[in-house]
């Protein structure tokens, strides 16, 4: 097993924002990232997201009004199913080729086995070094289902940026 550090946080606490300012970080230090980060719009919605690729900025719209024919539901939201696969698809991509592979969220629908980023969840316990974001009061049962028992959980509520930065670049010993 590799170094996987998982990021928890409730809605707006800075999961994202420390996924992607941790990848500039490693890329202006010559580490290759790769995974996905979902980003809200312009709207930040809970309903409006995109899906983007950390190593290349390329996206995908994630959600769709609910009742969209085969979209998969969860909560207030509903997922295109195609865009998760794409990014199930570049986090494959990413575990293979980077450094560090970046998972950017973990939820009820992939805990739950429903659907969601099935495949990424599946690279938690193999990948060289890993950041998994996990919605709060999910990690305990994200760690169980991935058969981890213990791995450094840093919970973020917004602060200080470049500390938290340092902080995960410590716990992936890089």
């Amino acid at each position: 097993m590799g170094m996987l550090v998982v990021i928890t946080g409730g809605p707006g606490s800075g999961k994202t924002a420390l996924c992607e300012a941790f990848a500039e970080h490693l890329r202006g230090k010559g580490h290759s990232c790769g995974g996905v980060v979902m980003r809200p719009t312009v709207a930040d919605l809970p309903t409006d997201r995109v899906v983007v690729d950390v190593a290349t900025g390329d996206s995908r719209p994630l959600t769709v009004p609910l009742g969209t024919p085969g979209a998969i539901p969860a909560g207030t939201a509903a997922y295109d199913p195609a865009a998760l696969e794409w990014a199930d698809e570049v986090t494959g991509r990413a575990h293979a080729q980077a450094d560090v592979l970046i998972v950017d969220e973990i939820g009820a629908l992939e805990i739950e086995g429903r659907g969601g980023l099935v495949g990424a969840m599946q690279l938690a316990t193999n990948a060289r070094r890993a950041v998994f974001t996990v919605r709060a009061g999910l990690v305990s049962a994200f760690l169980a289902k991935i058969g981890v028992g213990t791995t450094p959980v840093l919970a973020v509520s917004g602060g200080d940026m470049p500390a938290q930065v340092e902080e995960l670049e410590k716990a992936l010993h890089l």
